[in-house]
């Protein structure tokens, strides 16, 4: 996998829709197979809209007919078409908005405890106000700390001993030349 493929959340039973029932009846599982790569597609996009002008590079590139990609697109209201130049996914958006607002939510929720762990008062340190060897100082000052707190018990070193019973009681032989 893509290391820049991202996860986006979609029906399990999408196949059951009745818009997709009917896609399945009359362009197969091609027809199917279409629409959800113009999802994935719409989905890679920055604001998940995609020009029309563009099906047939679509069509190309994925081994179908333009009229199938364009079927799809017009056919089932499945995708919504805006001044006959672009076409998106209501649901896609809808459940990017909600992955979007997610993650705001955990932003936001990162910075509050950054804010709480690195500055008095619970606001937030501008980073470049903050003089990185403040920090590393206090990091190091605590490991040498926590290190000098623990107490080394000294053993002396015993060397190993060569045995000739196992530990199942068979004994062993040892041949040298």
């Amino acid at each position: 996998m893509n290391k820049d493929a991202y996860y986006f959340p979609h029906d399990s039973n999408a196949k059951d829709d009745p818009k997709c029932v009917l896609l399945i009846e009359q362009l197969g599982m091609e027809g199917y197979g279409i629409y959800w790569m113009l999802v994935e597609v719409l989905r890679e996009q920055p604001d998940y809209t995609y020009p029309l002008s563009l099906l047939p590079a679509l069509a190309r590139r994925y081994n179908t007919t333009t009229e199938k990609v364009k079927a799809v697109v017009c056919g089932y209201e499945l995708f919504t078409i805006k001044e006959d130049r672009i076409f998106f996914s209501d649901s896609l958006n809808r459940r990017m908005e909600a992955i979007a607002e997610k993650r705001a939510k955990r932003s936001a929720a990162g910075k509050l405890g950054m804010s709480r762990r690195w500055s008095d008062n619970n606001v937030i340190t501008p980073l470049l106000q903050c003089n990185s060897n403040d920090i590393t100082s206090k990091v190091n000052k605590s490991k040498v700390e926590k290190r000098n707190s623990i107490k080394r018990k000294a053993t002396a070193f015993v060397p190993p001993t060569l045995s000739c019973r196992s530990t199942v009681g068979h004994s062993c032989l040892l041949f040298f030349t």
